[in-house]
Formats: C-alpha cells, sequence, structure tokens
C-alpha cells in the first residue's frame, strides 16, 4: 500500500482526470489528496459537477497534524466521491494561492501519515499540478512510492515536460523509488519508446487520447452515444490503475 503522485511539466495534460479515472478504477481502497497549490479544486467544479461542497480540505490536514490527531482521523476527513463507492475518497486543494504557503512546512509530515494510512491498506493517490509552481508540494514527490509525469505527446508538451522529468529522475535515484511517465496518445505524434529516451524515464502506462471519454471524469459529463469507444478508455484505465497499483506496492518504503 503506497503514497503515488501525478504531475504535469505544463500546459493542460489532463492531470486531474487522469488521477479521477485511476482513482474510480483503483484496485483497493484510495484516498484522492488535491495537493495542486493554485488555490482551486480540479475535480469539485469538474467531476463533481459543483454539486458537493468539500467538508475538508488540506488546511485541515495540517491543523489536524498540529493538534496531534490525524492519524485517527485522517480517512474520515475525506469526501466520498463515487456513487456505489465509499472506499474512494477525497480531499480538496487549498482554496486559495496564499493558503498553499501554509502547507509547504506540512506536505512531509504528511507524507509520513500517507504511508501510515497504507499500513490499513488505503492508498494514497496525489494530483500534485504543474512542476515549478510557487509552493509545489516538492516533498510529496520525493516521498513517493510512485512518481509519475503526465504528458501528452506532442512536441511542445515533451519540451515542457524535461524539467518535471529531471526532478523525478533525480528523486528516483536519491531515495530509490519509483518514477516514470504516463502517457496520454502515444503514436499519434511519437512513439512512446522515443519519449521516454528523450525524457529519460520509462514508461510505467499509457492511455488512448480521447477528448470526449476525458471529459467524464474531468467535466462529469454523461457518456453519450458520440463517444464511440467508451471501454477503450475505461479498459486503459483499469488495466494501468492495476499495474501502478502493483509498481507502488513494489516501490514503497519497508
Amino acid at each position: 500500500m503506497a503514497l503515488i503522485t501525478l504531475l504535469s511539466g505544463g500546459g493542460s495534460p489532463g492531470v486531474t482526470a487522469t488521477t479521477v479515472g485511476l482513482a474510480l478504477s483503483w484496485p483497493r481502497s484510495a484516498l484522492v489528496v488535491e495537493a495542486d497549490p493554485t488555490g482551486s479544486s480540479g475535480i469539485l467544479p469538474g467531476y463533481l459537477r459543483g454539486q458537493q461542497a468539500p467538508s475538508r480540505t488540506v488546511i485541515d490536514l495540517a491543523l489536524a497534524l498540529q493538534q496531534g490527531h490525524l492519524s485517527s482521523t485522517l480517512w474520515g476527513l475525506g469526501l466520498p466521491f463515487c456513487p456505489g463507492r465509499d472506499d474512494v475518497r477525497l480531499i480538496a486543494s487549498v482554496t486559495a494561492h496564499r493558503q498553499a504557503t501554509a502547507m509547504l512546512g506540512a506536505w512531509e509530515q504528511l507524507a509520513d501519515e500517507f504511508r501510515r494510512l497504507g499500513q490499513a491498506g488505503i492508498d494514497v493517490i496525489v494530483d500534485a499540478g504543474r512542476f515549478g509552481l510557487e509552493y509545489f508540494p516538492t516533498s510529496l514527490v520525493a516521498s513517493a512510492a510512485l512518481s509519475l509525469l503526465v504528458a501528452r505527446c506532442t512536441l511542445p508538451a515533451i519540451g515542457t515536460a524535461r524539467g518535471a522529468a529531471r526532478h523525478i529522475a533525480h528523486a528516483s535515484e536519491q531515495y530509490g523509488a519509483a518514477g516514470g511517465l504516463l502517457l496520454i496518445g502515444p503514436g499519434h505524434h511519437y512513439p512512446a519508446r522515443d519519449i521516454a529516451r528523450y525524457l529519460g524515464l520509462p514508461v510505467r502506462a499509457e492511455l488512448p487520447l480521447d477528448p470526449r471519454g476525458a471529459q467524464v471524469f474531468a467535466e462529469g459529463a454523461e457518456p453519450d452515444r458520440r463517444w464511440r469507444h467508451p471501454e477503450r478508455l475505461a479498459g486503459a484505465l483499469k488495466s494501468a490503475a492495476g499495474s501502478l497499483a502493483r509498481l507502488a506496492d513494489q516501490g514503497a518504503p519497508a
């Protein structure tokens, strides 16, 4: 059971949609944590379509940590966001960018709490947002059993991903955890093996380029008849979730 982080190198490659899609396909219980420091949740107005207000945010995690009772309440602070599945929960991001300053000193300790949650059979999947932003949760990437750089397979996207790829490679070398790429749409412009060689990271998972299908997870869109191959993206997410869960277990600290 492990801590997994997803991040981007720039632009909007689909980190939040991928995080939601993986969490809903995850083979075990999962706590989704929005650690993006921009100051707004992507999941609440997106997948949840603004129909639920956050009962707790990551700020509440930091407060509970200071008060010394986070270990006993961490799972309960999460908001169930998948009908019929209480084993997938969400803790939303800060609601203003300035709040992210309060999280900088907390993420390292929270990473320890997330790993302890793994001992109870619950994985923590973190949407870390875009690498390089002010107050980016660097310590979560360093502490994760598996850090994934989400990137589309276009030349601009690959170019902007290079700095984040170096950061993940350095964290992997220094801390021994697994790092790699989660590519969206390999083969449309460049094959996965060439991207992996250029960025210096192994490809850990691949998802098809399916903008209409991604809207289901990014915006809470209802699948319709114009979404021609819903099973393709759903099947890829299920396969990726299973393989990534196993990989995270291998990379998890003892």
